[in-house]
């Protein structure tokens, strides 16, 4: 398995994981869906979602890589003070979305999303 962090999804990635706060809905999914299948953002829940047709809508029509939603639970606000803290969060979830993912070749990750406007502190930590 190769495993890559990016802000671009690689058109050849089988899957690609997705950061969930606690009660938080990552962009491209559909709060609907993760709902029904119980999904709430606690720390180390999964959801495996169908590749997003593009609209933005969740549908699973089009093609592309499975989407991998792992919870972080809740996230401290002030991400910048609280950076190693997030950081473990972030590794943690790369790991879950990983074993969740296995099967998938090529794996990306947009778990640092997640860090807000303090990326930076919180990507060099992970």
């Amino acid at each position: 398995m190769q495993v890559e962090v990016t802000r671009e999804v690689p058109a050849n990635a089988g899957a690609v994981v997705l950061g969930a706060t606690a009660g938080g809905v990552p962009e491209g999914c559909d709060p609907a869906v993760l709902a029904a299948m119980g999904f709430e953002g606690k720390v180390d829940q999964v959801a495996v979602l169908g590749p997003d047709d593009g609209n933005g809508n969740g549908n699973r029509t089009g093609g592309g890589a499975v989407r991998v939603v792992v919870g972080v639970g809740d996230l401290p606000a002030d991400r910048v003070a609280h950076a190693d803290e997030v950081a473990s969060a972030l590794r943690r979830a790369a790991a879950v979305g990983v074993r969740a993912a296995r099967r998938h070749e090529l794996v990306a990750m947009r778990l640092v999303d997640l860090a807000d406007a303090s990326r930076r502190p919180v990507a060099a930590a992970a």
